[in-house]
């Protein structure tokens, strides 16, 4: 599926400049990293190299990338849809994978739950690296794939409906 598909919803973030902001938090992570290990000695050392390795040359060329390349963080089509709201999302699934699709709230905070027909088989799918990924997502270890209301262009009810027609439609329910 692709987000160019006639037909095809894409849901963008509400704030498109947040990906800059991510990108100056992490750089500025990254000055703090560098400078304690300059200046903080042993401990400078043993906190300031892991500081280096996450925030300099593991997060902040993704962040960069994806505020230089922003993508729907959501995009339902007729063949599945696909999550991309943080690095360890599930990526494309199929509506014959998924069991169920309902809103799950907490407080003031609501969410889009899909409920997968078979969790292992999903992960299995997928290339090794990208399965080692799936496997810090602590939901899809249960069968849940959450996507968070919370910054969606729409409302997360609305989005139930056109992801259940669409599940519909394409499963001849």
């Amino acid at each position: 599926m692709t987000t160019d598909s006639p037909g095809d919803i894409a849901v963008e973030a509400e704030d498109a400049q947040g990906g800059w902001s991510l990108v100056a938090i992490c750089a500025g992570m990254s000055v703090v990293s560098v400078a304690l290990v300059i200046w903080g000695g042993l401990v400078g050392l043993v906190a300031g190299i892991p500081g280096v390795v996450f925030f300099g040359v593991i997060c902040l060329p993704y962040i960069v990338f994806r505020a230089l390349h922003p993508v729907p963080v959501l995009s339902i089509g007729s063949d599945g849809f696909i999550v991309r709201q943080y690095a360890v999302d599930v990526g494309f699934v199929a509506w014959d994978e998924v069991q169920g699709i309902e809103t799950d709230s907490r407080g003031a905070f609501s969410s889009i739950m899909v409920t997968l027909r078979d969790p292992a088989a999903f992960v299995q799918r997928h290339r090794l690296p990208r399965r080692a990924l799936l496997r810090l997502n602590a939901g899809l270890k249960q069968g849940h794939v959450r996507i968070t209301g919370a910054g969606l262009s729409l409302p997360v009810g609305d989005l139930v409906q056109i992801m259940e027609a669409r599940r519909n439609r394409a499963l001849g329910d």
